[in-house]
């Protein structure tokens, strides 16, 4: 008996052990697995991963819900299903470095730098229509503030090489250029209440303090109060109503923990 019950043991053990190793292979296979069944169960939709709607839809909410490396991978997935679809591009520049902007081919420090906005017509209008005409109509006196203060071509202004991200001052009021500028600095953006923690001006106000090389900016200035009039009033903050489509994609209640 004693043996039938080890045996029985041993049996148990070894079938745990198999189905572990199925559904580690199963993750490891399709790492969005988890992610997409929280999904489904949050907005009771069943995901048709042949449709980059459906895709779409599963990685704004992953936005939406603060999972970042989950949005980005669920908006390739999406991007590679239709490629023509401008949304997932666009979700992608705001979780990445807001689109390729050739600062890593700058090399020189004189005004005679000349870049040119490199974003598409398709996903220049995916920005205004996303955004809105009010953010990107506020956004032109933004944008010339941070040309004025900023883009120095020996600091965002395409000179410096270790800069994150640089102004386009080349053809500043083309809707090509406001767009590429706005993609660019968006990831340095908070939306809603809190917008006044947005490191784009955080950074400049602050100085070494917030890891900037001086402070540029005071709180009294015409700039700040231009960009933190814009930040406060222009620039959307109804989460829900980012990407909005009518009868697409609802924002789903968050998932319980």
């Amino acid at each position: 008996m004693r043996n039938k019950w080890l045996a029985f043991g041993v049996f148990s053990l070894a079938a745990c052990g198999l189905l572990a190793m199925a559904i580690l292979t199963a993750a490891e296979e399709d790492p969005l697995a988890i992610t997409l069944a929280q999904y489904e169960a949050a907005a009771k939709k069943k995901v048709n991963r042949a449709s980059g709607d459906d895709l779409y839809a599963v990685a704004k909410w992953c936005f939406q819900n603060n999972r970042s490396s989950e949005a980005q991978a669920v908006a390739l997935e999406a991007n590679q299903k239709a490629p023509d679809d401008v949304r997932p591009k666009y979700l992608l520049y705001l979780l990445t470095s807001g689109g390729t902007v050739t600062q890593e081919v700058v090399t020189g420090g004189g005004d005679d730098i000349k870049i040119d906005a490199t974003i598409t017509d398709a996903e220049v209008t995916a920005i205004y229509e996303t955004e809105g005409n009010t953010t990107m109509s506020g956004f032109r006196s933004v944008q010339q503030v941070l040309i004025n203060t900023c883009g120095n071509p020996k600091c965002h202004g395409g000179g410096n090489p270790a800069s994150k991200w640089i102004v386009i001052r080349r053809n500043a009021t083309d809707k090509r250029t406001l767009a590429e500028n706005f993609r660019t600095v968006n990831k340095y953006i908070v939306r809603g209440e809190n917008w006044a923690d947005s490191p784009l001006v955080q950074k400049p106000t602050k100085g070494s303090e917030a890891g900037h090389p001086q402070i540029v900016i005071r709180p009294n200035d015409t700039a700040y109060k231009m960009i933190t009039t814009w930040l406060s009033k222009s620039l959307k903050t109804d989460t829900q109503k980012m990407w909005s489509e009518t009868g697409k994609a609802p924002l789903p209640t968050t998932p319980s923990k």
